[in-house]
């Protein structure tokens, strides 16, 4: 994915909805993309579950609505962890990382290109 739209590092603004996303608290501007693709990604944030309480006494939260957006991807790592890709409101390109499975994150189906 990251190739068909110019790299990792442009790959955010291309995708992003143009609007709907918050203001980056670094430098003031919109975090929104041009959505070049139609992909209109939103954020969403992302439902986490780790072992730290917050001040509810809850160890597991919703996070992040307006600043960023999660995807598991088709990889899989182990039994424990598989890929995400992320967007935010403070970059204009994309991260991929691994995550706990008992995380949650939305899921895009995306065909490969032909």
């Amino acid at each position: 994915m990251f190739n068909a739209v110019g790299g990792i590092e442009t790959t955010g603004k291309k995708l992003k909805s143009q609007v709907g996303w918050d203001i980056n608290e670094y430098n003031g501007k919109s975090g929104d993309g041009d959505n070049e693709y139609g992909l209109s990604i939103f954020p969403s944030g992302y439902y986490s579950n780790h072992d730290v309480l917050d001040s509810t006494g809850y160890s597991s939260w919703f996070q992040h609505g307006l600043h960023s957006s999660l995807f598991w991807t088709a990889t899989d790592y182990n039994m424990k962890y598989a890929c995400k890709v992320s967007f935010g409101n403070t970059s204009l390109g994309a991260t991929e990382g691994d995550s706990d499975k008992s995380d949650g994150y939305p899921v895009r189906c995306i065909r490969n290109a032909e």
